[in-house]
């Protein structure tokens, strides 16, 4: 490395030592991926482990060990992949470096981090084939991405038929940078941009504009970007005029330069839009809004002397309500009245309180506020006691003007209920994150179904055995298609229930585990090994998740993770039985 180039390294290495330290709040995998890359010594890893001392001293101790031997590959092992992913807030010390270090050969980084550093790699008009690197010297962009990326990443082909649109993408950040790439649409970020402007230029795929701030403090519904045309766009808008209306995410469409507006607002360049609700869609027509008038998201102000039965009711922001057979979930903030906002979700789909009432075979939908309950109390109580608001009929908030009839599916993911770019299921409210789903999505599919309603399509075209199957005849099934998506099909419920979370990853960070427990096993290891096709028969699936419940007894006794556990096991038992047509399920400890 160039003497000169390293000194700056070192430099920008040692200002920041205090922020790494803070940063780095656990020792797996930062101190042991050092010591297997030999940069530190079994000793100082085992001197590390000093609980006495504050973990933010020890990691202080060990960089200022390593100044004094620092190298290149100091930072690589720092900002590799794994760090990064575990340790979120190293991504942003990680920028302080990228002026000086383009890293893009090291085997740490993912394709989808290469794809992100070729879009961000100014580069002048004349040169477009090449690029130059202060490390690596000349690199070919055209050898950035594999030629398979497209097809891992979820990134569309530009010489796709004009004809096929993709199904939706509320995708991940990295997935739309690579889609940026793909298309071939960049934008510079060499040009000058004063963040602290009152006007910044914002983009959206082919959509340009000005983003006035003063605009944007009043709400996301507040119309604060002007076109190059002089018109003028919500937020929301403006994402559907880029062709981006699908991603349901304005915050990672919209860009000022290169940065997103999630960027912007966490830097405190651009105001965060107080928090409202929209029904997503484009409405046909929209009315003005008055300014006296708050539209989306209103909390209803309960009076204060309720009785406990209804105190209850007014402090959660959703409750079961149930109309005969049908069972729902009503949420606070989606409803409006009973045609209007789809404020129930069942399994199937999300229902305004009147498509609830006919779903429950109700044909008087005038009384929809009588017949829907909640713990046997009507609608028409919680409306009274104002518990639940009732929109008025001239009403022109979001709820009222863009309720109906477009679908609508859930805006936290299934298994993780974190927000951001999800992909929709066709069939069912289900949103998932690509990764998240079991097996991953395939988000350039036109029209896309999650594996619940695989399933459920499976059994209707072919209704399982009345008469049920021996367990042993099912475990000694050969791993065929079907038998491989009843099992992408268990090991999703799984993942979708809270308790799983703690068996997710290795667990060689407990303490005392590996040397109690001698086969240890875990969810994303499943999930890899179905993916890799690596279970010849349903057996070895089924005796992967049983040892995991196992090994849970073993270790935990009855705590409270042996009680979740136990619980868990319990739900992938019933499910397993009930997706094989299983006779009977033997006892398992």
């Amino acid at each position: 490395m160039d003497p000169e180039l390293e000194n700056h390294l070192l430099i920008k290495f040692k200002e920041k030592k205090v922020a790494i330290s803070n940063a780095v709040n656990k020792l797996f995998p930062f101190i042991y991926s050092l010591r297997d890359q030999a940069l530190i010594s079994n000793s100082m890893l085992q001197h590390c482990k000093n609980e006495s001392v504050p973990i933010g001293q020890r990691i202080y101790n060990i960089l200022e060990k390593l100044e004094k031997k620092f190298n290149k590959k100091v930072l690589k092992v720092l900002f590799n992949r794994n760090n990064i992913m575990e340790y979120p807030d190293l991504k942003r010390i990680r920028r302080n470096f990228e002026d000086v270090l383009s890293d893009d050969s090291s085997p740490e980084r993912s394709d989808s981090e290469e794809a992100m550093e070729i879009n961000n790699t100014p580069r002048s008009p004349q040169d477009t084939s090449r690029v130059e690197n202060p490390v690596l010297g000349k690199k070919k962009l055209g050898k950035r991405l594999p030629k398979n990326s497209a097809k891992r990443t979820g990134v569309i082909n530009p010489d796709r038929a004009q004809g096929s649109k993709p199904k939706i993408y509320k995708d991940k950040q990295k997935r739309q940078y690579l889609r940026v790439v793909r298309r071939g649409t960049r934008h510079s970020q060499s040009q000058s941009v004063d963040f602290n402007s009152p006007q910044l230029p914002v983009t959206c795929s082919k959509a340009s504009g000005t983003l006035y701030k003063e605009k944007m403090k009043k709400g996301s519904s507040e119309k604060c970007i002007m076109d190059t045309n002089g018109e003028w766009f919500t937020l929301r808008e403006f994402e559907i005029k880029g062709e981006r209306g699908r991603f349901k995410n304005w915050k990672k469409s919209i860009s000022c330069s290169g940065h997103t507006l999630e960027w912007l607002a966490s830097e405190g360049f651009i105001p965060k839009p107080p928090r409202q609700y929209g029904i997503k869609g484009v409405a046909k027509k929209k009315l003005p809004l008055k300014q006296s008038q708050t539209p989306g998201r209103e909390k209803s102000q309960a009076p204060a002397d309720l009785p406990p039965h209804l105190e209850r009711l007014a402090d959660t922001d959703s409750f079961l309500v149930a109309c005969g057979a049908a069972i729902g979930i009503l949420y606070k903030e989606r409803f409006a009245s009973g045609s209007r906002g789809k404020c129930i979700r069942t399994d199937k789909r999300w229902f305004t309180p009147e498509e609830f009432l006919n779903s429950a075979d109700e044909t008087d939908f005038l009384s929809w506020f009588k017949k829907i309950h909640a713990s046997g109390i009507p609608l028409q109580t919680l409306i009274e006691k104002k518990i639940l608001r009732l929109h008025n009929n001239q009403c022109i908030c979001l709820l009222c003007t863009e309720g109906a009839p477009h679908p609508e599916n859930d805006d936290e993911c299934a298994v993780c209920t974190d927000g951001g770019m999800l992909i929709c299921c066709d069939s069912c409210p289900n949103s998932f994150h690509e990764d998240c789903h079991i097996p991953v999505a395939n988000s350039t599919s036109p029209e896309w179904i999650c594996t619940y309603c695989k399933v459920a399509k499976a059994q209707q075209r072919c209704p399982p055995n009345q008469a049920g199957h021996p367990e042993l005849e099912i475990l000694k099934r050969k791993m065929l298609p079907e038998e491989r998506l009843k099992c992408e099909f268990l090991l999703l419920k799984i993942f979708c229930r809270q308790e799983s979370r703690i068996f997710t990853k290795d667990p060689n960070r407990i303490r005392g585990y590996y040397q109690h427990i001698e086969e240890p096993m875990w969810l994303n290891l499943i999930k890899e090994r179905l993916h890799q096709e690596m279970y010849n028969t349903v057996e070895g699936f089924v005796l992967d998740m049983r040892l995991i419940f196992k090994n849970c007894r073993k270790f935990n006794k009855n705590n409270k993770f042996g009680l979740m556990g136990i619980k868990l096991k319990k739900i992938f038992e019933e499910n397993f039985k009930q997706v094989f047509s299983i006779q009977e399920i033997e006892e398992t400890s």
